[in-house]
């Protein structure tokens, strides 16, 4: 077993999988961007119809107080043409992170998600994200009515397999 993940999976508390086996499955196609502005204005993140901290909608996700991740099917330009046409007055840095992170979907279970991470069940309610971490690797999961959504580095996407398939 790779040393990674052995000690990632040791110290994963023990979850109770109740007979069934989650599967992660990767997200193909469409852009994900991130935003960071300056600092948080509820009158920009209005206008620009983005989520509050710790809410997520199918389109975008309030990872910190002034941060997003965005996802579009394709074409990034919708998103970039409302965050240019913006009221100016606050910086702001929008950048690509389709080629740096890893989007993987995973049947909603609450209770999973909640024994793996050590945060209440409440905290995957539909509609709901949170940054928190999973085998030792940094994951941002939004919950919605059908599945659960996990963001995670590329980088480590090789350990974070290796650590699920030996967590279940």
């Amino acid at each position: 077993m790779h040393d990674l993940a052995r000690i990632a999976f040791e110290e994963t508390t023990e979850v109770d999988w109740g007979g069934t086996e989650p599967v992660l499955t990767a997200c193909t196609g469409g852009a994900v961007l991130h935003l960071k502005l300056a600092r948080a204005d509820k009158e920009l993140t209005a206008k620009l119809r983005l989520p509050e901290m710790g809410l997520a909608t199918e389109s975008a996700m309030a990872i910190g107080p002034a941060e997003w991740l965005l996802f579009c099917d394709g074409d990034v330009g919708g998103w970039r043409s409302r965050i240019e046409g913006a009221p100016a007055g606050i910086a702001h840095a929008l950048s690509d992170a389709s080629d740096r992170l890893v989007r993987l979907r995973l049947a909603r279970d609450p209770d999973i998600l909640s024994g793996l991470t050590g945060l209440p069940a409440d905290a995957f309610d539909d509609g709901r994200c949170a940054r928190t971490r999973m085998g030792q690797t940094a994951v941002v999961v939004a919950s919605f009515e059908r599945d659960h959504l996990l963001i995670i580095d590329r980088a480590y996407e090789r350990h974070f397999r290796l650590w699920w398939g030996r967590a279940l």
